[in-house]
Parts: structure tokens; sequence; C-alpha cells
């Protein structure tokens, strides 16, 4: 079947990667992010599985301040939609360093893939 476009019909979800969750897990905030500005970017997938976002401050290598930023979803689904859509998205326009860089969170003590 040809459904116009190349791809499955829009009842079927893609295949999820091996190491999908209901939580992503955001790089590349900058250094003075609010997690209401972070929450303006996923809030377009309120209604689509989008539940909540923490931010927790972590100091970075020279002193930086940086941020660990998870966005929780109801299901592994939502959670690889929302990474699509958003992933490289940039802060700043300007800057090249400011675009995200959004993958799945691992359970604690799991190996990052490489």
């Amino acid at each position: 079947h040809n459904y116009g476009y190349g791809g499955p019909p829009p009842f079927e979800a893609p295949p999820l990667p091996h190491d999908a969750s209901p939580t992503l897990y955001v790089e590349g905030l900058p250094a003075d992010a609010t997690e209401r500005e972070v929450a303006h970017i996923f809030r377009r997938f309120e209604g689509q599985g989008y539940q909540s976002i923490r931010m927790f401050p972590k100091e970075g290598k020279n002193g930086s301040q940086l941020f660990l930023c998870f966005v929780e979803f109801d299901h592994p689904h939502a959670a690889n939609h929302a990474m699509q859509t958003t992933q490289g998205y940039r802060f700043d326009r300007k800057s090249e360093a400011s675009a995200l860089k959004i993958s799945f969170s691992r359970p604690k003590g799991a190996p990052r893939a490489a």
C-alpha cells in the first residue's frame, strides 16, 4: 500500500529505538535557562503525553553552571515524537552552541550508548 507520503498509515506508530523510555534527557541548555523557558518548548505536547519537567543545577567543568534536565512523558512513543520534533532546537537563534541535544534518559547505572 502506498499511503501517499511514503510512511505507514497515521494510526501506526513508528518502531521505537531499543533504548526508548518515557523520559527525555535534554543537554545544551544555556546557563541562564529557566524551567519556565524549557517548559515552554515542550508545552506544545500537552494532550500528547507531556507530563512534567525536572531541572537540577549542576556545576560543570571550569565552574560553569549547567543543568540536568529531564522531560517526562506518559509513554515512550510520546517521548520519541517530542524528541524528533525538538531535536536541535535553538534557544538563541544567533548562537550555534545553543542547539539542544535530546536523548532518552537511561535508568540509573545503565551504560551510556556509544
